[in-house]
């Protein structure tokens, strides 16, 4: 799988996501923001609803696979994980949680995006 298939899958994902939850960009960012030694992005957005669970998404590129590091063996999962008590954490890496972390967290279906975790 080249890096054109992966931001294929990539550009499915998100537009999975997005018929689930209402993405917006956030005013207030919540400070941890860093990019690690394997160029994978963790951040932590905030989110002023967490019984709807209606997240404010700083940046699409916690969705975005390492053109180098990514093959086909190693799809990059997300994993989702409640922090203090009003932000979330998306967790980006090739050997994180699985993305149905997020949707059994939100009660979701996610038979859409089965294929692609």
């Amino acid at each position: 799988m080249d890096y054109n298939d992966n931001k294929i899958i990539c550009n499915i994902l998100m537009n999975s996501l997005k018929k689930e939850i209402l993405w917006q960009q956030t005013v207030n960012m919540h400070p941890v923001i860093f990019k690690n030694s394997n160029r994978y992005i963790t951040s932590c957005f905030n989110t002023i609803n967490l019984e709807n669970m209606t997240f404010y998404l700083y940046s699409y590129r916690t969705l975005e696979f390492d053109p180098v590091l990514e093959n086909h063996i190693n799809v990059g999962k997300m994993s989702l994980s409640l922090i203090e008590n009003n932000y979330i954490t998306w967790h980006y890496s090739k050997n994180g949680f699985l993305i149905q972390k997020l949707f059994e967290h939100m009660s979701l279906n996610i038979s859409s995006i089965q294929k692609f975790v």
